[in-house]
């Protein structure tokens, strides 16, 4: 590897899918420190900004689901329901996404930009009612 400092930063969340949340959850919950209470409410206020950034994203086309799944980290740090809750989602989205990935693998090439093009103008649509909304 040409970059040694950045094998850390290769893998954010280690673990078996279905269960990493849950380690996290416990790793947090072992460590004690003076002031555990000031980062457990730091967590949750970045949570909460993510969360909202979330929200204003998901009515303009962009990347609003990223939001969403950090908000929910950082949750699942000091909560063990959101903990599961992100496993259990997580061992879904990967099985629709191998699912996805094999129907586009098996697609004609035109279809791939049809594809694409129908989500270029789904998207254009959608920004374009967004604006109409709130310019009224």
């Amino acid at each position: 590897m040409r970059f040694p400092f950045l094998r850390r930063w290769s893998n954010p969340c280690p673990g078996r899918p279905g269960q990493r949340f849950r380690d996290r959850y416990e790793r947090h919950r072992r460590r004690t420190t003076p002031y555990r209470w000031l980062g457990r409410l730091l967590r949750l206020f970045l949570a909460l900004v993510c969360f909202v950034i979330g929200l204003v994203l998901a009515f303009v086309p962009g990347p609003a689901i990223v939001f969403f799944f950090l908000a929910g980290a950082l949750v699942a740090s000091d909560w063990r329901w959101a903990a599961g809750l992100l496993d259990w989602t997580e061992v879904r989205i990967r099985r629709v996404a191998r699912w996805a990935a094999r129907r586009w693998r098996r697609l004609p090439t035109a279809g791939r930009v049809l594809l694409l093009l129908a989500g270029a103008a789904l998207s254009v649509a959608s920004t374009y009612s967004f604006y109409l909304l709130v310019r009224r």
